[in-house]
C-alpha cells in the first residue's frame, strides 16, 4: 500500500498530482482530521485522517502541545510499502514511524521553497530514501536530492484564455491583510472574486464582489479568471503551469514558518509572474504587469515521481 501524507490545501494539491499517475495502486490518502475541503477533493478515495500539528500562523510549542495525540494516531496507521511526505508538518511522525518500520520514505520538498527549504522536509531528508525536488536550486539545501520539476495540478476544466475577472486566493486560512486591501481598492469596472477563508469579510460587502469561503475544485474557478492573485503557495503554481493564467503572488507576512520573501522573487521568476507587496496600488500595478507575461510550458514533475513509486514497488521495467 502507498500512503500520500497531505496537509490539505496546497499539499493535497501535489498529493493528488501525483495520484494521478498511479491509478491502478493500491493507494490511499493522509490527511489532517476534520478537514472538510481535503474530504471533498478526495470524494470517493480511502484516506484515513491525523491530528495536525500546527496551523500556519502557530510555533513550536503549539506542535509540542498536539504531537501526542497525532503520535497515537499514527501507530494506528496501517502498515506502508511506501509513504510520500507531501511537506505539511503532519507528515513528520507518521514518516518517520513508518519509516522505522520498513516502509520506503519519499520527501517531496514543496515548489514554492526555492531558497528557504522547509522544515518537514529537513527533518525527513536524512530519513528518507528518495528527496523530491522542483528545481536545480533546491539541491543547494538537499545535496542528495533529485530534481523532476514542479508538481502541480492539471487542468480538469476547459480554460476561458480571456478570463471573465480577477481572482482572488487567500488560502483555506484566509489572508487578513489582502482582504483589507482589496475593500481598499477600485479595480475599475473589472469583475472581482474573492476566495477568503477564515478571514473577515465585513469590508467586502456590498462592493458588488463574488465572495466564497473556499471550494475543493477550485480549478473551475481559475479556468474562467483573467488573472490569479494569489497567497504564496501551490495556488500560483497551478494557475500558471496548469492553466496557463497570469499571476501576482502576494506573501502573508504573518505566516512565520512559511516562505520568504526571496522564495517569492524566485517562483515569480519560474512560473511567469510577478510579486506585489498586499498594497492597493502595487496590487493594481502588479496586475497590469502579470496581463503582459505568457506563463511558460513545463513539464509535471508529478510523473516523474509516481515513476520512482512504482520502481520501487515494482523494480525497473
Amino acid at each position: 500500500m502507498i500512503a500520500l501524507i497531505s496537509g490539505g490545501g496546497g499539499h493535497l494539491g501535489i498529493a493528488y498530482s501525483i495520484s494521478k499517475y498511479l491509478e491502478g495502486e493500491d493507494l490511499v490518502f493522509v490527511i489532517p482530521e476534520n478537514d472538510k475541503y481535503s474530504r471533498e477533493k478526495l470524494r470517493g478515495s480511502r484516506y484515513f485522517e491525523i491530528p495536525r500539528l500546527r496551523k500556519p500562523n502557530e510555533g513550536f510549542f503549539k506542535a509540542l502541545m498536539n504531537s501526542p495525540r497525532a503520535l497515537i494516531s499514527s501507530f494506528k496507521l496501517p502498515k506502508f510499502k511506501i509513504v510520500v511526505s507531501t511537506g505539511p508538518n503532519i507528515s513528520i511522525i507518521p514518516s518517520i514511524i513508518k519509516k522505522v518500520g520498513g516502509a520506503k520514505l519519499i520527501n517531496v520538498e514543496v515548489p514554492d521553497r526555492i531558497v528557504n527549504p522547509s522544515l518537514t522536509a529537513k527533518i525527513l531528508y536524512p530519513l528518507s530514501d528518495l528527496t523530491a525536488l522542483s528545481w536545480q536550486e533546491q539541491l543547494i539545501n538537499f545535496k542528495k536530492g533529485k530534481v523532476f520539476g514542479p508538481v502541480y495540478e492539471e487542468p480538469e476544466h476547459e480554460v476561458k484564455e480571456e478570463g471573465e475577472f480577477l481572482l482572488f486566493l487567500t488560502g483555506t486560512y484566509g489572508f487578513q491583510v489582502l482582504i483589507e486591501e482589496i475593500a481598499k481598492c477600485d479595480f475599475k469596472g473589472e469583475n472581482v472574486v474573492v476566495q477568503y477563508g477564515r478571514a473577515d469579510i465585513t469590508k467586502l460587502k456590498g462592493r458588488g464582489f463574488t465572495l466564497f469561503e473556499f471550494d475543493s475544485d477550485i480549478g473551475k474557478w481559475i479556468a474562467r479568471s483573467k488573472v490569479v492573485i494569489s497567497h504564496l503557495g501551490m495556488s500560483p503554481i497551478n494557475a500558471s503551469l496548469g492553466y496557463g493564467k497570469p499571476v501576482v503572488i502576494i506573501r502573508n507576512p504573518e505566516w512565520k514558518l512559511a516562505g520568504k520573501e526571496d522564495d517569492a522573487e524566485k517562483l515569480a521568476q519560474k512560473i511567469g509572474a510577478v510579486v506585489s507587496r498586499a498594497e492597493c496600488g502595487e496590487m493594481k500595478e502588479a496586475i497590469e504587469r502579470a496581463k503582459s507575461i505568457k506563463p511558460p510550458k513545463l513539464l509535471n514533475g508529478a510523473k516523474g515521481i509516481a515513476s520512482e513509486i512504482k520502481e520501487m514497488l515494482y523494480g525497473k521495467s
